[in-house]
């Protein structure tokens, strides 16, 4: 099953701004929570990743929301979609002030980019998955 949706602990899959934190110095990825080469190189190329040790299920943001351009959205997920490591599921993110005309940084169309957004993992096939229901949409 194609899966779609948000979760807790988030890695994002683009180096930008802010998302250089949390990095061992040289380690080369946008976010690893210091974890190894080896870990970090598989989440950097795969959907998901759990930690057995700590439980926490590790994914990676394919798009958020409030950064991409509405015109820019397909585009976004059209080269996740194709390759198999990335297509299963897509994660989509956005930080909810976005939505708030007092809020100083306030976007406009920050509902029209997720209705975009839903509405293309929509047409492809994704259904929403919520934690509560399972692993990655998998009853446990």
């Amino acid at each position: 099953m194609k899966a779609a949706y948000g979760v807790q602990a988030l890695v994002q899959p683009r180096c930008a701004r802010a998302e250089r934190i949390l990095l061992p110095r040289g380690s080369g990825y946008c976010v690893n929570y210091r974890w190894d080469n080896v870990r970090s190189e598989y989440l950097s190329r795969q959907d998901a990743w759990k930690d057995c040790d700590s439980g926490i299920v590790f994914s990676r943001v394919d798009i958020v929301c409030n950064s991409v351009p509405v015109d820019r959205i397909a585009g976004t997920f059209e080269p996740l979609a194709k390759d198999p490591n990335t297509a299963e599921i897509m994660d989509l993110f956005t930080h909810e002030q976005y939505f708030w005309p007092f809020y100083r940084n306030y976007i406009p169309d920050h509902a029209q980019r997720l209705d975009t957004a839903i509405r293309w993992v929509t047409e492809h096939g994704y259904k929403p998955v919520f934690l509560h229901e399972g692993l990655l949409g998998g009853r446990v």
